[in-house]
């Protein structure tokens, strides 16, 4: 009888123990580290909700908004019309990451052909090329987020020749300018 009793603590704790390799991973096989850990939510994650209120043909910028998992990027040609000279053509590219979420549902919102968006599992990356007389005012892109959980993280990464330029990036209806790009906000999902 002590015999057995030995043999059932003895697979006891070798089933607990395999178990918890089986839960935890095998040693070094720790999740690397996420910028969705640190990311910001608040009070970006209320301004990107609903589509900006101004008529985006009569202004200009990078205009990003989601409505729930639902996410809408339009680039408005109009503001790269300065009263200053630019040496050459301004060039859009920029980058749109997920984590703990996909990218399903994508489309092209009236690109041209000279301008390029592409859509992985995880991301989309874009080039707008905005020389005079080519193109349409207004391009972008639309995508649904399919979350792995309540929350996902979003970072976007816009560029203006090559150089982030917050202050031509507007989120949401209200039109709020981000503190820095890149940035990485945490979501909810609907």
């Amino acid at each position: 009888m002590n015999h057995a009793l030995k043999l059932s603590f003895f697979l006891l704790v070798f089933v607990l123990f395999s178990s918890c390799a089986i839960v935890a991973g095998p040693p070094g096989s720790e999740p690397a580290f996420s910028s969705c850990d640190t990311a910001a939510s608040f009070p970006y994650d209320g301004y990107l909700e609903g589509r900006p209120n101004i008529d985006l043909t009569m202004s200009g910028g990078v205009y990003v908004w989601r409505d729930g998992n639902v996410w809408h990027v339009r680039i408005a040609k109009k503001w790269l019309r300065p009263q200053f000279t630019m040496p050459a053509a301004p060039v859009i590219t920029g980058n749109v990451t997920l984590e703990r979420g996909i990218i399903f549902n994508p489309r092209k919102v009236d690109v041209s052909p000279l301008n390029d968006v592409r859509f992985g599992q995880d991301h989309a990356s874009f080039r707008f090329d905005f020389r005079e007389g080519i193109g349409r005012e207004i391009e972008g892109f639309d995508f649904t987020v399919k979350p792995f959980g309540g929350e996902y993280c979003i970072t976007l990464d816009i560029r203006l020749n090559g150089s982030p330029q917050p202050g031509m990036v507007y989120f949401g209806k209200f039109t709020r300018t981000p503190e820095n790009l890149p940035l990485t906000i945490r979501m909810r999902s609907f």
